[in-house]
């Protein structure tokens, strides 16, 4: 079943989840971006070198290039005035 993983959720649920209502936090994303490339290129060098090259469209045309992989956030969240 997909998302596997929270990391499988992507930009755009990162970016939005501050409006999630059942959440009893106030949420924003203080950064987020792809997450960085695990492979080494002495280990595996065309699969490596692939990675990098998917990621790159990202840093040119932002959140129009989907094709990243895994994200990578950083969230700050308070309690909610109740």
């Amino acid at each position: 079943m997909f998302p596997a993983h929270l990391h499988d959720l992507g930009q755009m649920f990162w970016n939005n989840i501050s409006r999630i209502e059942a959440l009893n936090h106030e949420v924003e994303v203080a950064s987020g971006h792809p997450a960085p490339v695990e492979l080494r290129f002495s280990a595996h060098p065309a699969r490596t070198t692939l990675s990098f090259l998917l990621k790159l469209p990202w840093y040119i045309f932002g959140k129009y290039w989907p094709f990243v992989g895994g994200w990578e956030a950083t969230l700050v969240h308070r309690k909610r005035d109740q």
